[in-house]
């Protein structure tokens, strides 16, 4: 009974004590739920947090983990609720509303830090049993190493690392003769919970079960035993997680976490040497640099390192054992020092930032060599003390020689400190006095690690003063979403239709880090804006390609809101603009270009001292109509890409015609467009005149362009024109221009000025500035990646004139530079959108993935079209049959209607819905996982049935003896 009360208040210190320190650290540094900053940093403000809050709608509101209309256009949900969203923490969140999320996100991540302590607690408890306070520093060691305490904002980091000391308990368990029921289901949760760090984690099992096998020589039999009982539990785990990893596969294709092998031939070396041994001490992150591309954080406390060193010089530890422990040990090293094994421990794609993800592989690792030294002190000699000792002031002058900052000193002193302090716990006999010690050894171990944390938090805070997004303001973060949520929930109340809309805003958030927009998600409505993982790279590309929104390799946001026509076509209803938006970074004065012809319904004054604008789109489209059946794709204006030898020169067919090179997909097959043509490669797109295409082609019918090109005249200051599109430097010295003097007089009709829009090709870029000589602030800041697209160009003059400044010569022979400038002809467009708007359909049910409403057959318009991204799981139901789906405009869902035997005016019933087969799939093989595992454990289940009916009889026999007798 003291035993079990020992453990269980063990085990309540280690979940507490690495909370405490951390609440205690974010008291220091004023972060809630204590202070005025947020834990909100870098992808949690620009991403997870607005996961969150889209998360808390799927169980109130008509949103599910199927389909999202959050996504540029849309885009399945499944991949992403995988990748983001399954933690079990995460059922803290629906507790709070959008404005205090940022307090959960405190009180989770505390929980979280805590849940580190517990689970390696009872990782140790099991291999190092009754050791009930010498345990507490290796359980301290995990919960508050630096991968911890840096990564504590990439929340979907965390879970699989909480879970891997059980993993590794199921793997010891295996290799006692007992079931692998446990590693199965362990691994098998970690995988759900978030499959990406799950695969890390089943890497680790591999070499983590390899190196227990080989560190003690078994028998043949046993060894075979031991290769069954891994792989059965293994494959038992894959079939239990399917209904993550396998739909997070299947739906991954096309996105940015897509797996990409580099060059196995590359071999590049991702850190320096002295810079890795830096990281083993507190004090050595070095902020956003680290967060980047910085070395792998190692620092697990200095107790731990320099118990794992001695590991290495224990007598009592066999020579097998340690030629496994360092071979396992080095593997992670030379995996996390190439490039090419890194990028391989991340499912074979290249992180951006955060360059070692997995490693707390390697913390745990160490952590748990160190315990095994720990607990066999016998073999510990006193010289082995100079070891660490000796090894620590190397490293101190190596750090002084590459002026590398750590906290060595403060280190050094506690790793003496403690050193002395193990080595007494071996030789006293007494034992309360050896308790004193561990207790003391406890103690200094965490405040080694909590000034560690305290360190990294400064860091942090330091750069956020200094002008970085870091630890957002809470005031900041709720008067963002206090003010943008009332105009959003406005719209929401104001559209009385009940039918689907998208809605778009022009500004970005001053909350979110480095300005990603993923409002739509934050305030659950249908938009094009969005930056995570696992966005789909086609209808990216479309989105800036094709239709002019802002797009980059990083998101895609609505930006200054391209132009009209795109906004019509898209069912964009609602805009959201406000007077301006400054920022160092920004285009200044940002609003939708043909704001004029936008119905102003509502003006809400902002907390920055600006007004914010609701307008709603008079022209926008419903989500479904029906247009002309032509739909060719033959009418883009753009360049072609064509197929070219080793050498870069074109080839040529027999009739010396240049052979073009062709769009395929992720197997590498040549696309075909809807009339079974192959899709030719395009250089660029001159995408206003795509957009004239677009309208002619939907309607079948031409009443002019919509989009006209300006009058403007280019001259040249110290260029030299090779060609139309191609410039040199004539001085390289000095920088080249481009003077654009553009004539708005042609976009004035009647005195109605049309919306003009510039464009300029190639896209963002560090050698080129763009200036608005009629702008106060100058520089538009069109070439980074916050701003490029389609533009409006505003004048209140005939005449505007732009400076597109070259500032090196070190590309410029073999970049093309095309200049656009357009204006969009209101009269002629609205002829066209009227013609669309006649065939729409009625939409009367809506949800994220379903869609029923009523249509008008039109024997001239027999093709059904949609806004919605093509994908094979959206089906169509007209009248209740099955309808072929195939796509139009290149990306987009339609249906042909021309052999249903409907009549001309003839209602039919429309139902559109997304069926992902594959989850009743993955259903199933859970099931045959879950089946697996009851006749693996047959024996085991028999083993309790038997107690429990054993126990039930000796109960009735002891009910009988007690029941009194009759007389008679």
């Amino acid at each position: 009974m003291k035993k079990k009360i020992l453990l269980v208040l063990s085990l309540i210190v280690s979940f507490f004590l690495p909370a405490i320190v951390f609440l205690i650290t974010l008291k220091q540094h004023d972060i809630l739920p204590f202070g005025s900053h947020t834990l909100l940093f870098t992808d949690s403000q620009g991403q997870y947090i607005s996961f969150l809050s889209y998360f808390r709608t799927i169980f109130s509101s008509t949103n599910n983990l199927v389909y999202t209309f959050s996504k540029p256009l849309g885009g399945e949900m499944i991949y992403m609720f995988c990748y983001y969203l399954v933690s079990p923490f995460n059922i803290i969140y629906l507790f709070f509303n959008r404005a205090t999320l940022p307090l959960a996100v405190s009180i989770v991540t505390t929980l979280k830090v805590g849940s580190f302590g517990l689970t390696m607690y009872i990782f140790m408890n099991y291999i190092h049993k009754e050791k009930y306070l010498s345990n507490l520093i290796f359980a301290l060691s995990y919960a508050l190493c630096s991968y911890v305490i840096v990564y504590n904002f990439n929340y979907l980091f965390l879970d699989g690392a909480i879970l891997l000391p059980l993993v590794a308990l199921g793997l010891e368990r295996i290799f006692e003769n007992k079931k692998n029921t446990f590693y199965a289901l362990t691994l098998g949760i970690t995988i759900i919970i978030n499959f990406y760090i799950g695969f890390m984690v089943c890497l680790f099992a591999v070499m983590f079960f390899f190196y227990k096998l080989y560190s003690v020589k078994y028998d043949k039999e046993k060894t075979k035993d031991l290769y069954k009982s891994f792989i059965y539990g293994s494959l038992i785990a894959g079939a239990l997680n399917s209904i993550s990893w396998l739909l997070a596969i299947i739906n991954m294709s096309g996105t940015k976490t897509s797996p990409f092998f580099n060059n196995f031939s590359d071999f590049k070396l991702l850190w320096e040497i002295p810079d890795f041994l830096s990281n083993f001490f507190g004090g050595s992150y070095s902020g956003m640099a680290d967060i980047m591309q910085g070395p792998p954080l190692v620092f697990i406390g200095c107790t731990s390192l320099a118990l794992f060193i001695m590991y290495f010089f224990n007598r009592k530890i066999t020579i097998r054992e340690k030629i496994a422990s360092g071979t396992i040990t080095l593997a992670f090293v030379i995996i996390m020092a190439i490039s090419v094994l890194n990028d391989l421990f991340h499912g074979g794609a290249a992180p951006t930032w955060f360059p070692f993800r997995f490693a707390f592989l390697f913390d745990f690792l160490l952590i748990y060599l160190a315990s095994k030294e720990f607990n066999n002190l016998d073999g510990l000699k006193y010289q082995d003390l100079i070891f660490p000792i000796a090894i620590d002031i190397i490293l101190f002058a190596i750090f002084k020689a590459y002026d590398l900052k750590t906290n060595i000193l403060t280190d050094f002193a506690i790793l003496v400190a403690n050193l002395v302090l193990i080595y007494l716990v071996k030789i006293i006999k007494i034992k309360w006095l050896k308790y004193i010690f561990i207790v003391v050894i406890v103690s200094n171990n965490i405040y080694n690690l909590a000034d560690s944390a305290k360190s990294n938090f400064d860091i942090n805070l330091q750069e956020a003063e200094n002008g970085s997004s870091n630890y957002v303001l809470y005031e900041t973060y709720q008067n963002e979403i206090n003010e943008i949520g009332k105009v959003v929930d406005f719209v929401k109340k104001y559209d009385v239709s009940n039918t689907f809309y998208r809605m778009e805003k022009t500004f970005y958030s001053q909350a979110t880090f480095n300005f990603a927009n993923n409002d739509s998600f934050m305030f659950d409505y249908a938009g094009v804006s969005h930056y995570s993982s696992c966005d789909n790279l086609e209808t990216r590309n479309y989105i800036g390609n094709h239709l002019g929104f802002h797009s980059n390799s990083f998101w895609n946001s609505y930006g200054l809101g391209s132009t009209l026509t795109a906004n019509a076509l898209m069912g964009i209803k609602y805009i959201i603009d406000r007077d301006f938006m400054r920022n160092s970074v920004l285009i200044t004065d940002r609003h939708f270009g043909a704001r004029d012809y936008l119905n102003q319904i509502q003006t809400f004054a902002s907390y920055q001292g600006d007004k914010i604008h609701v307008m709603e789109n008079p022209y926008a489209l419903s989500l479904a109509y029906l247009a002309n059946y032509r739909s060719a794709t033959t009418g883009r204006v753009g360049e072609w890409i064509y197929k070219t030898d080793e050498n870069g020169n074109v080839l040529y067919d027999e009739n010396n015609n240049p052979l073009y090179d062709y769009e395929t997909d992720e197997d590498g097959n040549e696309k075909l467009d809807e009339n079974g043509q192959k899709i030719r490669k395009v250089k660029w797109y001159n995408i206003f005149e795509y957009q004239n295409f677009m309208l002619k082609d939907l309607t079948g019918q031409d009443f002019g362009d919509v989009f006209l090109p300006l009058d403007y005249t280019t001259t040249y200051g110290n260029l030299t024109v090779l060609d139309n599109t191609h410039f040199a430097l004539t001085n390289n010295a000095n920088p080249g221009f481009l003077y654009y003097n553009v004539n708005l007089s042609n976009s004035y009709n009647d005195n109605k000025h049309y919306p003009s829009y510039y464009y300029i090709t190639p896209s963002f870029s560090q050698y080129m500035n763009f200036y608005d000589y009629d702008s106060y602030y100058g520089n538009l800041y069109y070439f980074n990646m916050y701003n490029y697209g389609i533009n409006p160009l505003i004048s209140n003059k005939q005449n505007k004139s732009y400076t597109l400044r070259l500032n090196e010569n070190l590309i410029w022979n073999n970049t093309e530079i095309k200049s656009f400038f357009y204006y969009e002809n209101i009269d002629i467009l609205h002829q066209y959108i009227d013609v669309l708007k006649s065939n729409e359909i009625t939409l009367e049910k809506v949800s994220s993935s379903y869609f029923k409403g009523t249509g008008t057959y039109n024997s001239i318009k027999t093709m059904l079209a949609t806004s919605i991204p093509y994908d094979k799981r959206w089906k169509v139901y007209i009248n209740g049959h099955n309808v072929k789906t195939r796509i139009h405009q290149d990306i987009f869902l339609a249906s042909d209607l021309i052999n249903l035997n409907l009549q001309d005016g003839e209602l039919f019933n429309i139902t559109i819905k997304y069926e992902a087969i594959e989850n009743i799939i993955c259903i199933f093989i859970v099931l045959i996982g879950l089946g697996c595992l009851i006749v693996f454990n047959y024996d085991f289940i028999n083993k309790i049935k038997n107690k429990v009916f054993k126990n039930k009889s000796t109960d009735n026999k002891d009910l009988e003896n007690k029941v009194p007798t009759s007389n008679i």
